[in-house]
């Protein structure tokens, strides 16, 4: 792993970490972005990482405009490619690790060929 998407990875596993320390907070159902309902804490961890990815890509100067930043369609595939495996927060942060680093694209979240 490069050093820069090393370093990323663990910054953004670290804040989905303590997003998930929150769950607890947030347990009422809502509606989420695509129309089905889902556990609030569902969407503050999709936020949370959303931020976190778009703090990294200007910090890293990856995203110098505001259609420079990730989507949240493209934090959302990410999540979606992540959910159900046993390394779900691994999973999660380093698919977002790549939308900072240029391996997927930050408007959808598909990796670059």
């Amino acid at each position: 792993m490069a050093d820069d998407t090393r370093r990323v990875y663990e910054a953004l596993r670290r804040a989905l970490l303590a997003a998930t320390r929150k769950r607890g907070e947030r347990p009422n159902l809502v509606p989420g972005p695509d129309g089905n309902t889902e556990p609030a804490w569902v969407g503050y961890e999709r936020h949370v990482m959303r931020t976190e990815v778009n703090t990294e890509m200007v910090h890293l100067r990856r995203a110098v405009s505001l259609r420079d930043l990730a989507t949240e369609e493209a934090i959302m595939r990410v999540e979606r490619e992540a959910e159900g495996h046993v390394d779900y927060v691994d999973k999660f942060a380093y698919g977002c690790a790549e939308i900072v680093t240029g391996y997927r694209d930050p408007q959808t979240g598909a990796l670059r060929g």
